[in-house]
């Protein structure tokens, strides 16, 4: 059971240091884009809106994939598309209960 808790407690680490990564570089993004003054106003929020979202979801799927290779590296769930469904499912809360861990 520590194995578990220890196996747990790294991945949550690591998760949380790939969505503070991903955090940090779409802030700088956000900042490296002078603001722009008069008409054009509306349409830059709209594209730095449009960057942190895309940085995010690009950082979401990252921690999917390492959330199934862990599942595929301790044999938790067969196969490479079971383990990043499961995790997918899990991971954005939508719930499971037709692929489940062993």
């Amino acid at each position: 059971m520590f194995r578990n808790i220890t196996i747990g407690a790294i991945l949550i680490l690591l998760t949380t240091a790939v969505h503070a990564g991903g955090m940090s570089l779409s802030l700088r993004s956000v900042r490296s884009h002078a603001t722009i003054e008069g008409s054009r106003l509306h349409l830059n929020r709209v594209f730095k809106v449009g960057i942190v979202i895309l940085i995010m979801y690009l950082v979401a799927i990252i921690e999917v994939l390492i959330w199934g290779a862990a599942y595929l590296a301790f044999d938790a769930i067969e196969g490479l598309e079971n383990a990043i469904y499961f995790s997918a499912v899990t991971f954005t809360t939508l719930g499971y209960g037709d692929v489940v861990l062993v």
